[in-house]
């Protein structure tokens, strides 16, 4: 019996007593939280449907991802802290993300076709997190109105290919990546828009 209220902590412990049965990731979890905080108002969808509707894009251009992608991009996007846990998915940040949620999911889907057409496929991309920063600069930007015109942002598509050669080579998104996205993020707001 759990005595504690924090609600972490039971739902890695409802993960480990669950193990035996219906695998459930702590994303899975979240999202049953999420679905019950996301109201449909003007949309006829709600959360889940909305997140599976962006992997099956996603996934018309060749990549794969999951809701546990999409959930941390959404953190790195409107969040302050980008640590997967239920405390950093209030209210105030589902409301964010449901407010922003064409942005955020246009960023993803331009950000991927940026990707691909910089010649990267699902097997080359081994760290999809490392596309967590190029949507949330184009997030930041606007540029994910035109990114993938091709007379436009020709400087900046060559330093997004430049930064993912360097990244994914030297495997810096190996293992847990939140410290390392929390640096680019502060790099990115820091350093401003360049065109």
């Amino acid at each position: 019996m759990e005595q504690e209220q924090d609600f972490d902590k039971i739902l890695y412990e409802f993960i480990r007593t669950n193990s035996g049965g219906t695998k459930l990731s702590f994303a899975d979890l979240l999202m049953s939280i999420i679905t019950a905080s996301w109201e449909i108002g003007q949309s006829s969808k709600g959360a889940r449907e909305e997140l599976d509707n962006v992997i099956r894009q996603i996934r018309e251009f060749g990549f794969t991802i999951d809701q546990d992608f999409i959930l941390k991009t959404c953190l790195v996007l409107v969040g302050t802290d980008i640590r997967f846990a239920l405390k950093n998915f209030d209210n105030d940040t589902i409301s964010k993300i449901k407010l922003d949620w064409s942005k955020i999911t246009l960023c993803i889907k331009e950000s991927f076709q940026l990707v691909k057409s910089l010649s990267f496929n699902n097997h080359s991309l081994r760290a999809k997190n490392s596309i967590i920063p190029i949507i949330y600069y184009l997030y930041i930007s606007d540029f994910y109105k035109d990114i993938n015109k091709e007379n436009k942002h020709s400087d900046n598509k060559k330093l997004i290919k430049q930064y993912l050669n360097i990244s994914l080579l030297n495997k810096l998104f190996g293992g847990s990546s939140d410290g390392f996205l929390i640096k680019l993020k502060k790099v990115i707001t820091d350093n401003g828009i360049s065109d």
